[in-house]
């Protein structure tokens, strides 16, 4: 461990509510000599403080008009303008935009994706008439004769994570009826939430025979560090349903499981005591290592195959931060700052890698009990990565699992 007698240390400001995070961080900075860790108190800290070296807090505590430019040397833990990359919407539109100017193959990674803006139910024609192939799309679903599938779309809010305000339909009514559903639940005419996205559903997800055919998705912890360096963390959750994944032909009254539909484990879990011991057994089989999983019996092809997802992965995330680079109005590296997202993607049944959505402030306790150590380890290579390289401290290990894939200076590095 490395001594810090003769050297002032670095002064550390920890404020994320979420305790299991908080603690995690606070007990990755304990362990090294030369950091000096104070909790945030709301009452007792002001935003205006800048007597610290090193602020890890919530997005809505950092002073950015303070932090930005600092008299001393600061760091801290958010980009101050990141929507382009965090909401829905934007990252589609802009992802649009830039591979309608650019040779990239990202597009073999992106669902098809709309963006559909609506205040009023009364006015779900017109929002439908933005989204022309929707639209056609589930008009000839009303024709689609008894035994054949339908084209199915997923309805997403912007700017809601954790599986909230889903939909998966292929009608048209479907599609009302959920928006009269929430103004009836609110008692207001107009919508809280306008901004939406439809994708096209990925209905022939990956299915792995010795995990009971259940349908998971990959999530992606990624680092974005100063104008710019992207790492992405090796160490992938694979996050599972709990019930068998059915293909349903057409959607009808109460036919689709929706828990065998949406991976997010909050929704998995939902419902279940946290101190129960089906609680326990059910993140188990939730929350499952990427890298461990079975995809072949055959060692050999069973490793290929997860390098060649992982490969895909990298790729897809160098891309879109390429693409983002771009758009100052919508997202701004600083450099004296660094933010930890989490991506999600999901793998057909073709193995190829569909990118779905990023999310800033990612919620690393559904990582669970049992890989404990894979949030401590980031955390721990997120220090080494940023805090030791910009103090100019003596790292301890070597951050192993974090891969770099996008440097400005270098764009894409694989």
């Amino acid at each position: 461990m490395c001594s810090s007698k003769n050297k002032e240390k670095i002064k550390v400001l920890i404020g994320i509510d979420e305790i299991y995070s908080s603690e995690k961080i606070t007990n990755c900075f304990n362990f090294r000599d030369q950091y000096e860790v104070v909790l945030y108190d709301n009452e007792k800290n002001d935003s205006n403080d800048l007597t610290y070296n090193f602020y890890w807090l919530e997005y809505e505590y950092l002073n950015f008009e303070k932090l930005i430019n600092p008299s001393n040397k600061v760091l801290f833990n958010s980009f101050c303008i990141r929507k382009g990359l965090i909401r829905k919407a934007q990252i589609a539109f802009y992802l649009r935009k830039y591979l309608a100017k650019s040779q990239s193959q990202l597009f073999k990674h992106l669902p098809e994706t709309y963006v559909f803006e609506l205040d009023y139910i009364d006015y779900l024609d017109e929002a439908l008439n933005d989204c022309f192939e929707v639209e056609q799309a589930l008009e000839s679903n009303l024709s689609i004769k008894e035994g054949q599938n339908t084209k199915k779309f997923i309805l997403k809010s912007s700017m809601t994570n954790k599986g909230a305000e889903i939909l998966i339909f292929d009608t048209k009514k479907q599609l009302k009826d959920f928006f009269i559903k929430r103004i009836e639940n609110s008692e207001d005419e107009i919508l809280d939430l306008r901004e939406w996205v439809i994708q096209s559903y990925i209905e022939y997800p990956l299915r792995l025979k010795f995990y009971n055919n259940r349908k998971f998705h990959l999530r992606v912890y990624v680092l974005a560090v100063g104008n710019l360096k992207i790492y992405v963390y090796r160490d992938i959750l694979a996050l599972f349903a709990l019930e068998e994944y059915k293909i349903v032909k057409k959607i009808e009254d109460n036919n689709l499981d929706i828990k065998s539909h949406i991976t997010n484990t909050c929704v998995q879990l939902e419902g279940v005591d946290k101190t129960s011991e089906e609680f326990a057994n059910a993140e188990e089989e939730c929350v499952k290592r990427f890298w461990d999983l079975r995809f072949d019996e055959n060692e050999d092809r069973n490793m290929e195959i997860k390098g060649n997802i992982f490969k895909q992965i990298k790729y897809s995330i160098s891309e879109i931060f390429n693409c983002l680079h771009h758009e100052p109005t919508v997202f701004q590296p600083l450099e004296n700052a660094f933010e930890l997202y989490g991506f999600d993607f999901l793998i057909d049944e073709n193995l190829n890698c569909f990118f779905l959505e990023a999310n800033a402030f990612p919620d690393f306790k559904q990582t669970g009990a049992f890989l404990n150590d894979l949030i401590d380890c980031l955390f721990y290579q997120t220090i080494c990565v940023t805090s030791d390289e910009f103090f100019d401290e003596a790292k301890i290990c070597e951050p192993t699992q974090m891969c770099l894939v996008y440097e400005k200076k270098n764009r894409r590095i694989f």
